[in-house]
């Protein structure tokens, strides 16, 4: 019996075994499944028409995304749960952007949907000649030669800029806003619409000035325009541009915030002659901070004529005209022959603007109770001829005296002219440059005015025995106002106009200022040094003043001034035609203050 026991008992076990093994082999696999699939939306801040989608799920091997699921789309892109981007076209829509997850392994597919809504964001309009407002143009033009036509041109019936060419290779236009022109971010684009009256392929160059970033330079990017009459769009990719001259031969580029766009057509070309058209300046970037204004009121300083006094866009950021009347004369009566002033009894006056006036004209307007004349300049170099009622004899006197307002600096020239003995200045109308005989002289006496009111002395010599006509000339556009007009005796031993003063305004916390010039080898650490004046500027004083011209540049902390690229954007032109400014817009371009005319009020690294 023993025997027999031990014999079934590895039967039993074995029976058990095969009978466990085959219910084993009769069980189905799993069925393999995805689950938990979800998927993220990111916008790109600075490009919001591209997103990207990254899928995750479990169980997923890949991943197709459909980024705008409409009907039944064929164009899909994958992934392996990486993130995958797209960028959609430039209109404002909501999209259906669907991901199916996939796995090898026999796994159902997996399908998740969502809306996602795109903005599109508009190019930044630069200038479109439409919505014009200050500090974009001042009066009618931008700075440079930009002019609005607003009737349009070619199949283009909206307004546009009129850029003409002379011929000169640098010919330029300059385009300011309130706001500086920010391309640090990702859009770095330039565009306007070019129009051309016949097909030729002018270089076109825009250049970026005045880098906010410390150490950065402007920068430019030129375009060949396409060989086409009318219309075209020209692109700048300025992620691509360089350093402008002077800087470039830097090759380190800093994209920064920027004052100005400036346009070159035909750049470098002197065959480019002719009249084109710009519109829809605009860019992919943004604007950024605000311009300076530092008077604030409502012109940016770079606009600006009068940027540390308050006015109107109409006058260029200038007052309309004094607030205040001039200082009141201490002379006595008896020691002065006055022909306009409210402190003393004037000798008459025929007419203060004869008929034989170009493009001037003189009335008299009350100033705080005050008298004052207010000479009106239509065109450059225009005068006002002012005769007097009787010719005087006033050699008694050596000296004239005058009271002027500008509300800039600027040039102006008054001629004292002495009839003759015979009390004939030639036959007919006056002709300045030819005169009518041998016995009349005149004085011409040239006079650099600062804005605000300039009491002015000078000195006469020979034409004072039959006084018979001022002659009010000035080299701007715009008004003067006149005061205390009178001729005085004076030893001129003590005036300041022996002196000369160059007044400098600096950048703030500047710490030193020197001249440079031939005098001292042009050497910056060579000429003399200003006084700080504690209000940003400063003042160099040279008593006795120079006998003969004097050529020289400014260096503020170590730094030299460099006014080529100033003169090369026509921003010197007032200073290169009164010859005080020599430049050949390339390589040097030097200040020159003219022997005799008084002090200056200039600003560092402008022509202004």
């Amino acid at each position: 019996m023993k025997f027999t026991l031990k014999f079934f008992l590895p039967l039993i076990a074995f029976t058990f075994l095969l009978a466990c093994s085959k219910d084993s082999d009769s069980d189905p696999e799993p069925t393999p499944t995805i689950t938990g699939l979800d998927f993220t939306i990111t916008t790109n801040n600075e490009n919001p028409l591209q997103v990207g989608v990254t899928p995750s799920a479990t169980g997923a091997e890949s991943y197709k995304i459909y980024f705008d699921f409409v009907g039944t789309p064929t164009t899909f892109q994958t992934s392996d749960g990486t993130i995958v981007s797209h960028t959609y076209a430039d209109e404002s829509a909501t999209y259906t952007i669907k991901v199916v997850a996939s796995n090898s392994n026999g796994a159902a597919d997996v399908e998740l949907t969502k809306q996602h809504t795109v903005t599109s964001v508009p190019d930044t309009v630069i200038i479109d000649f439409e919505s014009m407002n200050p500090p974009y143009f001042t009066g009618s033009e931008v700075e440079g030669y930009i002019e609005v036509i607003s009737s349009g041109i070619g199949d283009n019936s909206t307004a546009v800029g009129k850029i003409v060419n002379d011929g000169a290779a640098y010919t330029s236009a300059t385009i300011t806003n309130m706001n500086y022109v920010d391309i640090t971010g990702g859009d770095k684009t330039i565009s306007f619409d070019f129009y051309q009256e016949t097909a030729g392929t002018p270089k076109i160059l825009v250049k970026l000035e005045g880098n906010l970033t410390e150490g950065g330079f402007d920068i430019e990017k030129s375009v060949d325009a396409e060989a086409v009459a009318g219309w075209q769009t020209i692109e700048f990719d300025m992620s691509t541009a360089t350093n402008g001259f002077p800087n470039n031969e830097n090759t380190s580029v800093t994209h920064s915030q920027y004052g100005k766009v400036v346009v070159f057509i035909g750049f470098g070309q002197e065959d480019q002659a002719g009249t084109y058209y710009i519109d829809n300046v605009t860019t992919g970037a943004v604007f950024g901070a605000d311009q300076p204004d530092t008077d604030g009121d409502g012109v940016i300083d770079e606009v600006d004529d009068c940027p540390n006094t308050a006015g109107t866009s109409e006058y260029d950021g200038c007052p309309a005209g004094p607030s205040t009347a001039a200082e009141t004369p201490t002379l006595d009566a008896e020691d002065v022959i006055s022909y306009f002033s409210n402190a003393y009894t004037n000798q008459e006056m025929a007419a203060w603007a004869s008929q034989y006036s170009v493009n001037a004209s003189v009335e008299e307007v009350d100033i705080n109770g005050d008298d004052v004349l207010k000479l009106s300049i239509n065109q450059e170099n225009g005068y006002a001829l002012a005769d007097v009622a009787t010719i005087n004899d006033v050699s008694a006197h050596n000296a004239l005296h005058l009271d002027i307002w500008s509300a800039t600096n600027q040039s102006v020239v008054v001629k004292v002219v002495d009839y003759g003995a015979n009390g004939e200045y030639g036959t007919g109308a006056p002709d300045y440059s030819a005169p009518g005989d041998d016995t009349e002289q005149e004085l011409e006496i040239s006079i650099e005015v600062s804005a605000g009111w300039n009491s002015v002395s000078k000195e006469l010599t020979g034409v004072n025995t039959n006084f018979a006509q001022f002659v009010l000339s000035s080299e701007q556009t715009g008004e003067i106002y006149l005061d205390n007009i009178y001729f005085y005796t004076d030893t001129f031993e003590s005036n300041p106009n022996t002196q000369l003063q160059l007044t400098l305004t600096v950048p703030e916390g500047s710490t030193s200022v020197r001249l440079t010039g031939p005098w001292w080898g042009w050497d910056p650490a060579g000429g003399p040094a200003a006084g700080d004046n504690g209000d940003n500027t400063w003042t160099f004083t040279f008593d006795p003043a120079p006998t003969e011209n004097m050529e020289y540049l400014y260096v503020v902390d170590a730094v030299q001034e460099s006014l080529i690229d100033n003169a090369a954007n026509d921003e010197c032109t007032s200073r290169i035609d009164g010859g005080r400014l020599i430049t050949d817009y390339a390589n040097y371009a030097n200040r020159i203050w003219v022997a005799g005319s008084g002090n200056q009020t200039e600003n560092y690294d402008s022509c202004d």
